[in-house]
């Protein structure tokens, strides 16, 4: 599929030019001007990040990405009746430049970008004969200069090594592919799928392209649920995200019952449970596949504090955490056993919840640790 690298997080430094243009319009006398370019901005914001549409796409070069895609059929010989697909991304972000010093400085820097975005939008209403005063001038001064990290945000020449976001995620898939194609663990009557999306960083552009590419195969099956593995490293962190996308899209609340029922009989109450949590800025593939009208969910173990590895060059192999990459493969590997074991008719919220410490599985079949 074709994608624009760079469109995506390049809201920040367009935004930045067309608020630049607004405030020297508004200096101009040209406040109409000012006023149209400033709520553009907000517009892009609003169309390339929160909502993730493809709305710079046209201004930046194209590449070509690609999806990969592995089936493991049913023990049986008889159709599937259910199909799992384990989703990871396997691409790397680009570097943000202000997220490797000090937890807080990337907070700083967003807090004063949306600052500088705002004050244009207000002063812009105001007439340029009467308020063109020193103060305003000063509050125009201070926007510009916050620009600055608008334009330096993102290191558009190198990408961060991507280890815990998302090899972590990558690996996990692939190590439960290989062992769910062995013979003597190969599920009932459950196709197994392993997707691994590029350009997830990109504005989801993998996950997007395959659930509109392949909508008929995704409908052989109409039992079909999507679960994404994204970051798998901080495990006192794991948790489900019950809305993705910003917030904006509610995700599948019986596969956020069946993770935790997984978990509670994987480890009863040696762990604490799974976190439900929203993910209030950014998005992982799952909610391409929910936004598709397929049931899904994404299993994720990052600090919300946003640490210095994510997206930075610190997120190399030798910081990962094999801890939380076996967790979540005991946990995956538990919640396929035990949707494969019901029927379709007994999923509910409800009826995982009621399975929390009570099953009892095969301990060589359940453990690909």
């Amino acid at each position: 599929f074709t994608v624009h690298p760079m469109a995506f997080m390049a809201f920040f430094p367009v935004m930045a030019t067309l608020f630049l243009c607004s405030i020297l319009s508004w200096w101009l006398g040209v406040s109409w001007l000012a006023i149209i370019l400033s709520h553009f901005s907000w517009l892009i914001a609003v169309f390339e990040f929160i909502l993730y549409w493809r709305f710079l796409d046209p201004l930046f070069p194209s590449k070509t990405s690609t999806n990969v895609l592995a089936i493991i059929p049913p023990h049986t010989s008889s159709a599937p009746t259910r199909r799992i697909i384990l989703g990871a991304h396997s691409d790397g972000a680009f570097i943000w430049t202000w997220n490797t010093l000090h937890p807080l400085v990337i907070k700083v820097v967003v807090l004063l970008q949306l600052t500088a975005f705002v004050i244009p939008v207000i002063t812009s209403y105001l007439d340029p004969q009467e308020h063109a005063t020193s103060t305003l001038a000063w509050f125009h001064v201070y926007c510009a200069l916050c620009y600055f990290f608008s334009f330096t945000f993102t290191n558009w020449f190198r990408t961060a090594p991507g280890a815990s976001d998302n090899l972590s995620g990558v690996f996990t898939c692939i190590h439960l592919a290989k062992h769910f194609a062995q013979e003597e663990n190969r599920l009932e009557s459950t196709e197994l799928c392993v997707l691994l999306c590029g350009s997830e960083e990109a504005g989801l552009r993998g996950a997007k392209a395959f659930v509109k590419s392949q909508k008929e195969w995704l409908q052989t099956i109409p039992d079909t649920v999507f679960l994404e593995l994204d970051s798998i490293r901080d495990e006192k962190c794991m948790n489900s995200v019950k809305r993705d996308l910003n917030a904006i899209v509610g995700m599948d609340k019986r596969l956020v019952a069946l993770l935790e029922a997984a978990r509670s009989n994987e480890y009863g109450g040696t762990t604490a449970p799974l976190s439900t949590v929203p993910c209030f800025m950014g998005a992982t593939d799952a909610a391409a596949f929910q936004q598709a009208s397929i049931p899904a969910l994404c299993l994720s173990a990052i600090d919300p504090t946003l640490p210095l590895w994510y997206h930075t060059a610190m997120d190399t192999a030798d910081n990962m955490h094999p801890v939380a990459i076996e967790r979540a493969l005991r946990i995956i590997a538990r919640a396929i056993r035990m949707l494969d074991s019901v029927s379709t008719d007994t999923i509910s919220a409800e009826h995982w919840q009621n399975q929390q410490q009570v099953t009892t599985v095969d301990g060589n079949k359940d453990h690909p640790v």
